[in-house]
């Protein structure tokens, strides 16, 4: 009797342990944060019209509601009737609420109008802050039609139950030095010595950004943009994202290293590069970074805007943006 009833009490526990934790508070940032902050990322569409007017759309909010049996695009959620995930297991149906957002519509840098509207249907995850089952009881659990241990962490999609399998990344925002033979065939003097980093923003999207080391002495940094790799100059980026001179900059590069004279030496012939470049301050260094990328943003910049906006672009999309390239 003494077993059989600590049995019991272990499958209870088994039951009864957290499992889905992970799945649910990532689904639940999505729902109040993650949408506003993947809206506020997306870039600008920016056209002309027939007349010369120059039109930008920008999505300025988003928001997921939470299922319902009306699929029709009612931007008012209290005229829709509930939908719970036992009616979408036994009739086939998907467990998605609607995703409503705002459209910034400026015409030649004036706003116009500010449009909501229904993108879409997204499946909601179980036991989620988007779920109708979120703060049930057992007893409200059993009502709804569920097992009363339910943890959630799932979708439903034509009535069939998906899982999301979680990932194993890259430390975020963590540098990894590493020696690969394969950096030596990047480009005329690479050597295999560089500094890995996935960069990641607060909307939890991520940037893979290589330092590579030369045999000159000097450094370049991979960024990556749409799945293909540009390196740029280290210093273009330190002089980038600071209004310093020169010799704070390299102040700041020797600090910790002061009897080293050979990284001395590197750190002068990077800032000698860029004076010879043209690139002597933070407008410039931008400037010279945009028309590095303006055949691959081409899309993304107006016609009508130089490469200090391009540059601001790759700046921001890299990980890199600032109060003051925003």
């Amino acid at each position: 009797m003494v077993f059989q009833k600590l049995n019991i009490e272990k499958m209870k526990y088994t039951m009864d342990c957290d499992i889905a934790s992970y799945h649910v508070e990532s689904f639940d940032f999505l729902v109040t944060s993650g949408c506003q902050f993947a809206a506020q990322a997306v870039p600008a569409e920016k056209f002309r019209l027939k007349n010369g007017d120059a039109v930008s759309l920008k999505y300025i909010s988003a928001q997921l509601s939470k299922p319902t049996l009306d699929n029709s695009s009612k931007l008012i959620a209290s005229d829709q009737v509930p939908l719970m995930p036992a009616e979408c297991r036994q009739r086939g149906l998907t467990y998605a609420g609607n995703l409503k957002v705002g459209i910034d519509v400026h015409v030649n840098g004036q706003r116009l109008d500010v449009i909501e509207t229904i993108l879409g249907r997204v499946p909601i995850m179980l036991r989620s802050a988007g779920c109708h089952l979120q703060d049930l009881s057992r007893k409200e659990l059993l009502k709804a039609g569920e097992e009363p241990i339910e943890k959630g962490g799932y979708f439903i999609v034509n009535g069939s139950e998906k899982v999301i399998r979680l990932l194993i990344a890259n430390r975020r925002n963590f540098p990894i030095a590493l020696v690969r033979k394969s950096f030596k065939e990047k480009g005329r003097l690479f050597s295999e010595f560089g500094v890995m980093m996935r960069s990641v923003k607060e909307n939890h999207t991520a940037v893979m950004m290589t330092l590579h080391y030369l045999d000159t002495g000097t450094m370049q940094l991979a960024l990556q943009f749409r799945r293909e790799i540009f390196y740029v100059p280290l210093m273009y980026i330190v002089k980038a994202l600071t209004d310093r001179n020169d010799a704070v900059i390299a102040a700041e590069f020797k600090r910790g290293r002061k009897n080293d004279q050979f990284y001395a030496s590197c750190v002068l012939n990077m800032l000698a590069q860029c004076q010879e470049e043209g690139v002597i301050h933070q407008e410039a260094a931008i400037r010279a970074i945009g028309s590095r990328f303006r055949v691959a943003v081409a899309d993304r910049v107006a016609p009508w805007e130089d490469d200090l906006e391009a540059g601001r672009f790759i700046l921001r999309s890299a990980s890199f943006g600032g109060g003051k390239l925003s």
